[in-house]
């Protein structure tokens, strides 16, 4: 599993290319979308040598999408989020969201 500190250092640059573009906020989603289906297609491809490892990676991926569609779907304004986004704390920001995850979520980049 990714270490925390490399995780946040790696959400910080991907902030940063981000903003650098002056894409709207809907041109940077779809970017991030399409780079995350790109991502799980080949942790899909790569479980494929180990037995039953697609399907499972498959699953794990399902779970993933359905802790943030569960988030988006149930969300009401968040002042703390909000607050730690405006301070640039991405670390704090990253703690908030996995909180809401749940204690079980993994990172994406593991």
């Amino acid at each position: 599993m990714m270490e925390l500190r490399a995780l946040l250092e790696t959400v910080a640059r991907l902030a940063a290319i981000l903003h650098e573009g002056a894409l709207s906020n809907e041109d940077r989603l779809e970017a991030l979308e399409t780079a995350w289906f790109a991502f799980a297609a080949n942790a899909r491809r790569d479980s494929l040598s180990i037995p039953g490892g697609f399907p499972a990676e498959k699953n794990r991926q399902v779970e993933r999408l359905g802790a943030m569609a569960a988030i988006v779907r149930e969300e009401n304004p968040d002042l703390e989020a909000e607050r730690l986004l405006l301070e640039k704390d991405i670390g704090g920001y990253c703690h908030h969201v996995r909180r809401q995850l749940g204690p079980d979520y993994k990172p994406p980049l593991t």
